[in-house]
């Protein structure tokens, strides 16, 4: 259910903040109605500056939760502002080393992670982790959950040993303290087998992936959401070894799990239907996977509307299907219209923005518009530089893109400076002998091979 209209006004003239809190929680926590529970958490927070000033030790809360509900509405920016409040506060009143300071390390962590600031994040996540292993000991949930936060934020910054290193040590401490098929042992397995799949290793990732899955089977159940998430890595880490049979029958295990669950018309079974497309794609069955597109793009926009940013990925993944397919033209409309929805929602330098660019130059350039695409290229190349790390995939991608086109137009000075771009932050990311590195290689040796 929701809360409806009538009760909704009940609540926002209540003047007790402990009723308001309530439903607030539940609006956030149970019926994912964000924009409602922002309300009443603003209106608590109101009661209590009238009632103690702004200052006041129980505002730390209030500005806590406000900062969850902005960062699950994606207003990173006010997050941050209000996890900040509510983190002054508490060192003011509960000291440095209190577990709620740590708590508040971790969100503000969390946002920074998604905002791309991944230095930012780390060093939130190890100064939680030092004050929940003082407070909690070292054997504590939440110390694993900090390594894991670390494990995770390393990994995106491309210190794939650092961040192995971090898992393995949540993984020893688990092993120690819990029973051979606890389901957070599945939780780290499959978190390492996430890593190793970025760092190339195979066959080690699907050996992780294969351990947590029985052990969400046998404690879960084999039909449980769970199961299917691990499903869904084991399809994407067979397609990656060649075992493309093998990885549809995976990912249509898991669509299978989720269709029984929450139904055909689901969003997290949209996400399937992706998943799985996604996999024909890279394998040339195009038809196949437009059928599975448009099937995710259909509940999408029954579900979140046709202006949602996870509905214009939808129109992405079929413009890239039809571009694929020989149709640069229906592609380009796709990806127009999604980049109509990532500017007006997310704002025009938004990674979800470049990536709107980005495809869009692949269909101009399918349809041989090759100035056209650089432009479009270059567009996206400037938002990544200016909102992501100098060391993240995405610029890599738009650099050795970017040179690809210049190679092209007989530009070999400016290919081979974009070709080192990417090949620099690669090995930055990756490590020297990762196969992406490996590719970055050649790609320059190709330059120079013309020079």
């Amino acid at each position: 259910g929701n809360i409806g209209g009538p009760l909704m006004k009940k609540l926002l003239r209540s003047e007790d903040p402990e009723q308001l809190r309530l439903f607030a929680g539940l609006c956030r926590d149970k019926l994912d109605e964000f924009d409602r529970s922002l309300e009443l958490y603003r209106r608590v927070l109101n009661l209590q500056a009238n009632t103690h000033g702004f200052e006041h030790e129980e505002m730390a809360a209030t500005y806590f939760c406000i900062g969850l509900v902005l960062g699950a509405l994606g207003d990173i920016d006010e997050s941050l502002l209000n996890l900040l409040k509510a983190l002054a506060i508490q060192e003011s009143f509960l000291g440095l080393e209190h577990v709620e300071v740590a708590d508040s390390y971790v969100e503000i962590g969390h946002m920074l992670t998604k905002r791309g600031d991944y230095s930012g994040a780390y060093t939130q996540y190890q100064r939680a982790l030092v004050i929940r292993e003082e407070q909690h000991g070292k054997g504590h949930f939440l110390v694993i959950k900090s390594l894991q936060d670390i494990g995770l934020v390393l990994q995106k910054k491309g210190d794939f040993e650092e961040s192995e290193i971090e898992y393995r040590k949540a993984l020893s401490i688990q092993e120690d303290v819990l029973s051979d098929c606890h389901q957070d042992l599945a939780t780290t397995h499959a978190l390492i087998g996430v890593l190793l799949f970025k760092r190339g290793d195979y066959k080690q990732s699907q050996w992780h992936h294969k351990k947590s899955l029985r052990i969400r089977e046998s404690m879960l159940g084999k039909d449980d959401e769970e199961c299917a998430i691990s499903h869904g890595y084991l399809g994407e880490v067979l397609s990656r070894r060649g075992d493309y049979k093998g990885a549809v029958k995976e990912l249509k295990r898991a669509q299978e799990i989720r269709e029984a669950n929450v139904g055909m018309t689901n969003s997290v079974t949209a996400g399937s239907y992706l998943d799985l497309g996604h996999i024909y794609c890279r394998n040339g069955k195009y038809v196949e996977a437009l059928a599975q597109y448009r099937k995710a793009k259909v509940i999408r926009e029954s579900i979140l509307g046709p202006n949602h940013p996870d509905t214009a990925l939808t129109y992405m993944c079929v413009g890239d299907a039809l571009n694929l397919d020989g149709d640069p033209e229906a592609a380009l409309t796709n990806h127009r219209k999604a980049l109509v929805v990532f500017e007006s929602v997310l704002g025009e330098n938004h990674p979800r923005t470049a990536a709107g660019y980005q495809s869009i130059a692949d269909a101009l350039l399918a349809n041989g518009n090759t100035d056209l695409a650089l432009a479009e290229h270059r567009k996206a190349l400037k938002i990544r530089i200016g909102f992501l790390t100098k060391d993240h995939p995405d610029t890599a991608e738009s650099c050795s893109r970017i040179g690809e086109l210049l190679l092209h137009k007989k530009d070999l000075t400016g290919a081979l400076s974009l070709y080192r771009q990417a090949l620099t932050i690669t090995i930055v990311r990756c490590g020297n002998d990762h196969p992406e590195s490996a590719i970055a290689r050649v790609d320059v040796a190709r330059v120079l091979t013309a020079l």
